[in-house]
């Protein structure tokens, strides 16, 4: 419920609870005075009663408190109240129990503070809303701010990665393109299916499982075309629940590092990938050779892999499981990404 939805902005259930409140209040001391004197009692302490509740929603609280003026908050506030106090003090001494305390029965002093005490509670009572609402408002803002912070962060480090898959296909294009090589249109092709994908598709919170399949398919296409023989990537994904929820440009970034690492060409290494789906669970593994000599001035993984990790920390958080392991030949990726 959104705090336009609660009861402070609903004047129907404002009107129910103060009839309820002064039809219960009334039945329960009609019998201890003459009418006359209920109705005044009752009249005087539902009008003050109403004053005080409303001063402090709508004038007390945004005016001062919300603003940080506390001292003129509890300063106004106790004015108010005083000369409520005192209203409602003289109305229960003069009208109330006039002849308890002509008769003297009862007195005065004690029945004036009685009457005037009374008002302790609607001041409790609208305080205790007020401040509850004001701490459910401001919940509100800090899971507002905290989401467009986390959607910012997300964006960010996907605009980090795109102009680089960019970058790599459009070298690749101009490569074949200044040979002649008769791969060009199809490459262009692909490429158009895959900026498709990822400028369509990488601003969404979730895409289909089978979208991101493809994209990943059209990636290797453009990463393989490059070479005049066939290289050693595989990529098995048979049966899987293509309608499944996923992160947009998840997976692709794992196999944007296994080439980028694994010093694959056509005579020497490889990416072998697997992906399987299970009930909401996917499955996904990635394994690619290592070169003897360091490739790269970064380490094995890299700035990509910690791209993936942190937007796996803020898409899944506890929903997914990573496990990242290196030999002396191969960098081995297992990943389990868990439905809502």
């Amino acid at each position: 419920m959104s705090a336009k939805q609660l009861p402070e902005n609903k004047p129907l259930y404002h009107l129910i609870g103060w009839l309820a409140y002064f039809l219960f209040t009334t039945f329960i001391i009609i019998s201890s005075f003459p009418l006359f004197n209920t109705l005044v009692r009752q009249i005087t302490f539902l009008v003050t009663d109403v004053i005080m509740y409303y001063f402090i929603f709508y004038f007390l609280f945004p005016r001062y408190y919300e603003q940080r003026k506390y001292w003129q908050h509890f300063t106004i506030g106790g004015i108010v109240f005083m000369v409520l106090f005192v209203v409602r003090g003289i109305v229960v001494t003069n009208f109330v129990f006039i002849d308890q305390i002509c008769a003297g029965n009862i007195k005065e002093l004690p029945v004036f503070m009685q009457g005037g005490l009374t008002l302790l509670t609607i001041v409790s009572i609208a305080t205790g809303i007020k401040m509850f609402l004001l701490a459910y408002r401001y919940q509100e803002r800090q899971a507002a701010l905290e989401k467009e912070k986390m959607l910012a962060e997300m964006n960010f480090l996907k605009a980090q990665i795109n102009p680089h898959f960019l970058f790599n296909a459009l070298n690749n294009i101009y490569g074949l393109s200044v040979v002649g090589s008769n791969k060009t249109p199809e490459m262009i092709l692909t490429l158009s299916e895959f900026l498709r994908h990822n400028i369509y598709k990488s601003t969404s919170e979730k895409v289909k499982l089978g979208d991101e399949v493809k994209c990943i398919e059209n990636y290797t296409q453009l990463y393989a075309m490059k070479f005049s023989k066939p290289l050693d990537i595989c990529f098995d994904h048979e049966n899987i629940h293509a309608q499944l929820d996923i992160e947009p440009l998840l997976l692709i970034n794992f196999f944007e590092n296994a080439f980028k690492h694994s010093g694959i060409n056509p005579e020497n290494g490889y990416v072998h990938a697997s992906l399987k789906t299970e009930d909401d669970v996917i499955y996904f593994h990635i394994e690619n050779s290592l070169p003897d000599f360091d490739m790269r001035k970064d380490r094995v993984g890299g700035v990509g892999l910690e791209n993936i990790q942190k937007r796996l920390a803020l898409s899944y958080h506890e929903k997914h499981v990573l496990d990242i392991q290196q030999t002396t030949n191969s960098f081995i990726v297992k990943l389990e990404l868990h439905g809502n």
